[in-house]
């Protein structure tokens, strides 16, 4: 199973780590973590990044390669 490593953007949280087979399950925490936009790291390496807009409903996104370097933070 992989191991999701989330990262809030706004970093007013710190990240969460959790093993699951269904990447669905990320949804959970970052909406438990309160904040509204995080990237996912999965086994190591920048899978995606989600939203959750005003609305309500998620949005899924890839950054540019670019922001994708500034990612990962040093710690961890």
């Amino acid at each position: 199973m992989p191991l999701f490593r989330i990262f809030p953007t706004d970093q007013t949280f710190s990240s969460a780590e959790i093993i699951a087979d269904d990447p669905a399950a990320v949804f959970q925490i970052v909406g438990g973590l309160a904040c509204r936009e995080a990237d996912v790291i999965a086994d190591g390496a920048y899978a995606f990044s989600l939203r959750l807009g005003d609305n309500g409903l998620w949005t899924i996104f890839q950054r540019d390669r670019e922001e994708e370097e500034e990612l990962i933070p040093a710690f961890g």
